[in-house]
């Protein structure tokens, strides 16, 4: 929140806050020549309307005009993986990996690796509309563990944290 100090003896500023309809309270005081105000302790999804006044021991201002401010909704949860399943073998090189749908997703992020700790990525696709992914043909190897695991966005640009890992084993060969 900013503001245009247009005093030249304030003490101060007072900072006012309301949700919806409902009452202006303080939140906070600044001192003089001070024009900004972050607030950390808000709600996801939520509008807020401030207002601002100069004040001098007891006398008081007349109110700014009013602003106000939407924070975004919260990121959706991390999808669950369907499969394959955990510590499965798949006959094939190009195996499908398939999710179940987070609330609130337009989107889904995949990252598949050799390491648990995904340092080692063999993809790593964002902007995924479907609740699968088809390994395309000449990325995994033969007889190679994989691990992988999915995320989601939500139409604001927040993402999910990742979903908890799987792994699974390609086959020895065709």
């Amino acid at each position: 929140l900013t503001w245009q100090d247009n005093s030249d003896d304030e003490t101060g500023f007072k900072i006012e806050r309301k949700t919806g309809s409902g009452s202006y309270s303080q939140i906070a005081t600044v001192g003089a020549g001070v024009t900004s105000y972050s607030s950390t302790s808000l709600s996801a999804g939520t509008t807020y309307y401030y207002r601002v006044r100069a004040y001098k021991g007891t006398l008081n201002s007349d109110y700014c005009e009013e602003a106000s401010a939407t924070t975004l909704p919260p990121p959706p949860s991390a999808p669950t993986l369907k499969s394959p399943a955990s510590r499965s073998t798949v006959p094939a090189l190009t195996p499908r990996l398939e999710w179940n749908a987070s609330s609130g997703a337009t989107d889904y992020g995949l990252q598949v690796s050799t390491s648990s700790s995904f340092t080692s990525l063999v993809v790593d696709e964002t902007g995924i509309a479907d609740l699968y992914y088809d390994i395309v043909p000449g990325i995994l190897n033969w007889n190679t563990t994989y691990y992988w695991r999915v995320n989601a966005r939500n139409s604001f640009g927040s993402t999910s944290r990742w979903s908890g890992y799987r792994y699974f084993r390609t086959s020895t060969g065709p």
